[in-house]
């Protein structure tokens, strides 16, 4: 009986002493595997183009829109993904590259080409100009209220009727804008970045 004890005693201590040495692999980090750390579950979905987007604006679950190459915009509306692209493509002409998109309800979308802004009133696009140079970013605060920002610092602002070219200060190429009730951010390349107060 006593030898039994010893026996269970040695074992029990043989286990602990040894489960508390580190092997020689115990070191390494074992990297996490894709898809595992974030809390959200992002799903593909399929879409009516194959062309390639560059940018995305959501009004709400029911209201959004991606832009991108060959004169592409489409718009989802909660349930699936369809072309919206009447009057974007002119007889005759090549179809405008859009880079950037944003809207202030479902009748008021803009979005950023090459010296144009194009608007969707709701079932078709129509030009308005804006200076000449490709624009990338745009921000609508409303539809009397935005502003678009691209090539060479240039930055145009709308004011519900035409766009204007406003004086940035840089000729930097900008990429994004963004605007608050008290003001307006662009950021562009070489660390770039521009306030205006509104």
């Amino acid at each position: 009986m006593a030898a039994a004890i010893v026996i269970i005693v040695v074992a029990v201590v043989l286990a602990v002493s040894l489960g508390g040495k580190k092997s020689a692999t115990s070191n390494k980090t074992t990297p996490a595997s894709s898809g595992t750390t974030g809390s959200m579950k992002w799903a593909v979905q399929g879409g009516p183009t194959t062309e390639s987007l560059g940018a995305v604006f959501a009004l709400d679950d029911s209201h959004v829109w991606a832009v991108g190459g060959i004169g592409t915009a489409i718009h989802y509306d909660g349930t699936s993904w369809s072309k919206k692209d009447s009057g974007l493509v002119e007889q005759g002409k090549s179809a405008p590259y859009l880079y950037g998109v944003s809207g202030s309800d479902p009748e008021h979308v803009w979005a950023t080409s090459y010296g144009l802004v194009y608007f969707f009133d709701g079932s078709s696009w129509s030009k308005q100009d804006a200076g000449g140079a490709k624009l990338s970013g745009i921000e609508m605060a409303g539809d009397r209220a935005g502003w678009a920002a691209g090539q060479k610092g240039t930055v145009v602002s709308f004011d519900g009727k035409s766009w204007s070219t406003e004086d940035s200060g840089t000729t930097a190429d900008l990429t994004g804008v963004s605007a608050t009730e008290n003001s307006v951010w662009a950021v562009g390349i070489k660390g770039t970045i521009l306030k205006a107060d509104r």
